[in-house]
């Protein structure tokens, strides 16, 4: 008898496993598709408690393995982080149209707030793939041959969301500045160049928050993020190499989340992106937080905003203007300052191995050497070409007759490149503006017999 009730007892459980109601079906609560080309869709849930969802989702890559024609994927809203994102690589191909995949997954997520992007980029671009990937470029050149063919293979793409009952999750608008955002310059596209002012009542710690591209393994960043005191032309900060991460995405993403120490005064808040790869049209894989590409300042203590104002910047007329020059330039403009004084030279030029082949420098107007000059060491990355480097600062001089002067060689200068471009083109050369506490009184320009040949100008420059 005890051996016949053993043998029924798993019998019987197995009769009530098959007799126990299914799992709730999970329900569709968000969905984002009829993707267009060059576009960036975003839509938020907030789960009031952990929950799984079930993600469905349809991507198109183009021929090479960093760049998805389109793709989607998850956003925590606080931490700014993917916590799921779709992969071409371990998703499975479409049957019928191989430049698409689909993926079916579930992840567990804790209660909070999410957003979800489906991104779309240049979905006729593409570098040559890895061999194992050839048959699937090859298949998908065929769906880019017109573009009504590749608008239908990006129709189908989507992502939709389920969530079993009764998880019910409340959908919202993304907002356009993240919590506690004082001063945000955002949306920045291609070969833009963005400033604004604030100034601080008092001492105050602010955070900051870039998304931006910069080539793994290298100095300089393709974007450039800083603030600067306005009254001492002082970078007070720029990204550094220790304090940028991985922005998700394609690898030339970086993203810096950090705080600044910044006292009593005037500033300027500056973003400058270069000719490709920005907001909305990314030439490779987004970041994680494609919508906040550029820098935003926020506040680290709710009282810090009372503290915090917004200045309209307004850059004055020069001085002196000895910018846009082009090839075998040579600029020399005189000028008196009556007092002792300070005046703000802002100059561009062409720097390599430490050598300045087009630079602006000031000596005094009966010749001698320079009093003042631009090196490699007193300069910054002017953005594009390594060799564009950029002096923004103040100079002090003594009651006297001055000469500003600037020479280039027979190449890369204003509207005639022969690399990447700098953040500021037009700044090419080197201009004089007015100092603190500047007396219009104490100037005074000056002219000048017919310049020296620039043989000479060569002679007589640092």
């Amino acid at each position: 008898m005890h051996a016949k009730l053993c043998f029924l007892l798993p019998s019987l459980g197995l009769i009530l496993a098959a007799c126990a109601p299914p799992p709730p079906e999970a329900v569709p609560f968000l969905n984002l598709a009829e993707a267009q080309p060059g576009q960036i869709r975003v839509a938020g849930f907030e789960l009031p408690a952990e929950a799984t969802i079930t993600i469905d989702a349809v991507g198109r890559a183009t021929g090479s393995d960093d760049r998805v024609a389109a793709q989607g994927w998850i956003l925590n809203r606080d931490t700014r982080r993917a916590v799921w994102r779709m992969d071409a690589k371990r998703s499975v191909t479409s049957f019928g149209d191989l430049s698409l995949y689909a993926s079916h997954t579930s992840l567990q997520l804790a209660a909070g707030h999410y957003e979800v992007y489906l991104a779309t980029g240049d979905y006729r671009g593409g570098g040559l793939p890895g061999l194992p990937r050839l048959a699937r470029f090859v298949a998908h050149l065929g769906h880019d041959l017109t573009p009504e063919a590749a608008a239908a293979s990006l129709a189908r793409c989507h992502i939709e969301l389920s969530a079993p009952p009764p998880t019910t999750p409340s959908l919202y608008t993304p907002a356009q500045e993240m919590p506690g955002t004082l001063l945000a310059l955002t949306h920045i596209g291609n070969h833009e160049h963005r400033e604004a002012g604030f100034v601080l009542d008092r001492p105050m710690t602010l955070r900051v928050y870039a998304v931006f591209e910069r080539f793994p393994g290298q100095r300089a960043s393709a974007d450039a993020a800083w603030i600067t005191r306005l009254r001492y032309r002082e970078r007070v900060w720029e990204p550094g190499p220790a304090g940028i991460a991985r922005g998700g995405g394609a690898a030339k993403n970086a993203v810096v989340d950090t705080t600044v120490e910044l006292a009593a005064g005037a500033y300027a808040l500056s973003f400058a992106s270069d000719d490709s790869h920005a907001y909305p049209d990314f030439n490779a894989d987004p970041p994680d937080d494609p919508s906040n590409w550029g820098v935003t300042l926020m506040t680290t203590t709710e009282s810090d905003a009372a503290a915090f104002h917004r200045l309209e910047l307004a850059r004055p007329e020069p001085l002196l203007d000895a910018r846009r020059v082009g090839d075998n330039e040579r600029r020399r403009l005189a000028f008196r300052l009556r007092r002792d004084g300070v005046l703000w030279v802002k100059a561009e030029g062409e720097f390599s191995g430490g050598d300045g082949y087009d630079h602006g420098w000031i000596t005094a107007a009966a010749g001698g050497a320079p009093l003042w000059s631009m090196s490699q060491d007193n300069t910054v990355a002017g953005g594009g070409a390594a060799k564009n480097r950029t002096f923004d600062g103040l100079v002090r001089l003594p009651a006297g007759d001055y000469a500003l002067c600037y020479v280039s060689d027979d190449s890369h200068s204003h509207a005639k490149w022969n690399s990447a471009a700098p953040f500021d083109p037009e700044g090419w050369g080197i201009a004089l503006y007015p100092g603190p506490d500047f007396d219009p009184a104490d100037f005074q320009i000056l002219a000048e017999a017919e310049p020296a040949p620039r043989a000479q100008a060569r002679a007589e420059a640092p």
